[in-house]
């Protein structure tokens, strides 16, 4: 992809699930940069105003977080 902001790469993530729905989403890997965490916020702000719910926040690395819990 090379170097984008939040914005442009929510844009990307938001055709992708205006095909499958927000509802749908399951995960949003994220790998720590301040991009990511932007992205993340704007992710939410959207999928709570959508669907009136929201993503479960498991850290920046939620492969090691649920992995770990298992």
């Amino acid at each position: 992809m090379g170097h984008h902001t939040a914005a442009q790469i929510y844009e990307k993530v938001e055709t992708v699930c205006l095909d499958i729905g927000f509802q749908n989403l399951i995960q949003l890997s994220i790998d720590g940069p301040n991009v990511n965490w932007k992205l993340f916020s704007i992710a939410q702000q959207n999928i709570e105003g959508q669907t009136g719910k929201k993503m479960l926040n498991v850290g920046s690395c939620g492969l090691h977080i649920l992995h770990n819990s298992f």
